[in-house]
């Protein structure tokens, strides 16, 4: 779990929700982006991890998932970069993007597996040496020092009003038997019949080749054959040392990197997921019932309603910014709080 209070003295754990970092990509904390590499190559060692799964089946409105950013186990400053939009919303974190309404018949199938950690092999001095010919604080605050691999995988079922406690009952036996490790079960007609009358599937993971599967019976057959081979993981987690413990003499003017977690922050993260739930709600029911309703008719007056909505997607894009702009200034030590300049 992150510290209330993280400091650029400090170690910090981000979800890898961009795949292009490796073993000493430079990444900027100030806006959660990983920013180019040091040039010299770096060994590096993997070991097995032991550790449990996390693998939850729950329905689109527990309490838990009103916030899905962290309910996938992103901390509480990559929430606030991915909703600012200081990072692109990548990887598994595109699931802000995701398009239909989340209701009584949504079904959230999320799994969390750390499996290999990756590190550096003894020889931590050779990276010391490339950081310090590299202007690297012009754009960078740490670098990546370890990789954690595994599987993050959020599925996301759009079930049908018809038959929703059967299908159900058939979601929670492949979900028991992932989680349990057991041999693949076979799903049989009855079960396959109920599976294909969920509406829409969609799956976030940092698994490229799960993204593409939109049919659930073959998404728990990925995962079974994952489950069983770790070098098909991806990157999961890096674990970011700050640049300053490899300069070998302390240089005042390095920048300082204060991460806090407020209750004004946490009142912002709250505020922008609800701005961005009214907007993708509101924009539904416009492009959807509203045109089903006009059947054609009335289309100046259905154009004026989609620019006036145009105009406040517009409007909320430029408070992120200018909320985003505080934000930095606050994990820069410039400003204390939101309120203050």
């Amino acid at each position: 779990m992150p510290n209330d209070v993280e400091t650029s003295e400090n170690n910090i754990e981000r979800i890898a929700i961009d795949h292009c970092g490796t073993i000493r990509s430079f990444y900027d904390a100030y806006t959660d982006n990983i920013n180019g590499r040091a040039g010299e190559q770096i060994n590096t060692r993997k070991h097995t991890l032991i550790q449990p799964m996390k693998c939850i089946l729950t329905n689109g409105q527990a309490p838990e998932c009103e916030n899905l950013l962290r309910f996938i186990d992103i901390d509480h400053q990559q929430r606030l970069s991915i909703l600012l939009g200081l990072t692109n919303a990548t990887g598994i974190a595109s699931l802000i993007n995701y398009p239909n309404i989340i209701d009584k018949n949504t079904r959230f199938l999320y799994i969390y597996q750390e499996s290999r950690r990756e590190s550096v092999v003894d020889n931590r001095s050779r990276l010391t040496n490339a950081l310090q010919s590299l202007n690297c604080i012009a754009y960078a605050t740490h670098i990546i020092t370890e990789i954690i691999w595994g599987l993050h995988i959020l599925v996301i079922l759009q079930l049908s009003s018809y038959q929703v406690e059967s299908i159900d009952t058939v979601l929670h036996k492949l979900k028991n038997n992932i989680v349990d490790r057991q041999p693949m079960t076979q799903i049989n007609s009855h079960e396959r019949n109920l599976l294909e009358q969920i509406v829409t599937t969609t799956v976030y993971s940092n698994i490229d080749t799960l993204t593409k599967l939109n049919k659930f019976e073959y998404i728990y057959e990925k995962i079974k054959g994952l489950e069983g081979n770790n070098n098909l993981h991806g990157q999961l987690k890096y674990i970011l040392s700050p640049i300053p413990c490899f300069f070998r003499l302390i240089i005042r003017f390095l920048p300082q990197l204060v991460l806090c977690k407020s209750n004004e922050l946490e009142t912002l993260e709250h505020y922008l997921i609800q701005q961005k739930s009214e907007l993708k709600l509101l924009k539904f029911h416009i492009n959807h019932h509203l045109c089903d309703l006009l059947q054609g008719k009335c289309a100046t007056q259905l154009e004026k309603i989609q620019n006036q909505l145009s105009q406040l997607q517009h409007l909320h894009n430029i408070n992120a910014q200018n909320f985003a702009s505080m934000v930095i200034n606050i994990r820069k030590g410039l400003q204390d709080s939101l309120m203050t300049r």
